[in-house]
């Protein structure tokens, strides 16, 4: 197995330590300031979604663009409560009230902020401002053209969690199982692709498209894989087992309530990382070869269930040795 920790980018540039984030968000220990958690829970979810980050730059977005949300979250809200005080005080004093006498959006007003809000400090000089500052967003896609790329990645995890799926089950039920000839390789990367390939090989495509019934082709398994490896795990659980782990949207405008709210349900993100504690070690006891990120022995195990293979399934299996080599015609 393969242990990750430190996320980088195209430029081999620190994007975030994942053990810390994982430890950050099962509430082991407190936030740095006040939004580390919500940008890192979201950033995280983005990133298991897009972990070729030596490709593609969804992971660092997802932090300035959640980074800026917030800051426009605090920034209605100091001035909202300074507003409020401002008109009680002209009402007691019987003075004409301007509704719409409110401070510009200017240097002095970020300035103002910067001073008299310690979150909004933090969050711009830790997150925005070592990123080039405000400008690095005219770099990151709108949200909706962020979403977007989500909600297409999204659409073809679905393979990644077909290889899981095959290896987890060979490894609960034919791993000392007498009744199964079993091949001590038999829950490699390989065997999965033969396994999820080789029943529909046959199923013809109609027009350049591939009908439902069909697998997609091994090249295009491998493509994937290639792209989303690191958070294969995650993703199995997230298309498998029900989490509901996959980034919200960010063109909402409740974006971020939405996020405080689930970053701080502990509850289900100790469920969430306990069952990844639990099949990253069912595959580390098998001698795998994935990548895993670390989670603290404090979390509880979640067991993780597979169905046995049927009949037919093992015919599939026993067909390897002859026909694997089909995969590369």
């Amino acid at each position: 197995m393969r242990r990750l920790k430190i996320i980088s980018d195209q430029m081999h540039i620190p994007i975030f330590d994942a053990e810390d984030v994982v430890t950050l968000l099962s509430h082991k220990r407190d936030e740095k300031f006040e939004g580390e958690r919500a940008v890192r829970f979201f950033q995280f979810r983005t990133w298991i979604v897009f972990s070729d980050t030596t490709e593609t730059n969804y992971a660092k977005w997802a932090e300035l663009m959640t980074a800026a949300k917030y800051l426009e979250r605090l920034e209605e809200h100091h001035f909202a409560d300074n507003e409020s005080e401002r008109l009680r005080r002209q009402e007691e004093e019987s003075l004409l009230v301007n509704l719409n006498d409110k401070p510009p959006h200017t240097t002095q007003r970020i300035l103002t902020l910067m001073k008299d809000n310690n979150a909004y400090r933090q969050i711009y000089d830790r997150l925005i401002g070592r990123r080039g500052g405000f400008l690095a967003l005219l770099h990151a896609p709108s949200p909706a053209d962020f979403d977007r790329a989500i909600h297409d990645r999204i659409d073809r995890m679905h393979i990644i969690c077909d290889l899981i799926d095959y290896r987890l089950r060979y490894i609960q039920h034919c791993f000392g199982n007498s009744k199964v000839s079993t091949d001590r390789d038999g829950a490699n990367h390989n065997h999965a692709l033969f396994f999820c390939w080789w029943p529909t090989r046959e199923i013809q495509s109609k027009r350049g498209r591939t009908p439902s019934s069909k697998s997609v082709t091994t090249k295009t398994m491998r493509a994937w894989w290639k792209k989303l490896e690191r958070s294969a795990l995650f993703i199995y659980l997230i298309q498998k087992h029900g989490f509901d782990q996959v980034p919200m949207d960010v063109d909402d405008d409740f974006f971020i309530d939405g996020l405080l709210r689930s970053s701080n349900d502990t509850a289900e993100l100790l469920r969430f990382f306990g069952a990844y504690a639990y099949v990253a070690e069912a595959f580390h006891e098998a001698h795998g070869d994935l990548y895993y990120v670390s989670v603290p022995a404090s979390i509880p195990r979640i067991p993780i269930s597979t169905s046995p293979f049927s009949r037919s399934e093992l015919e599939t299996i026993s067909q390897y040795d002859e026909h694997y080599l089909e995969m590369t015609q």
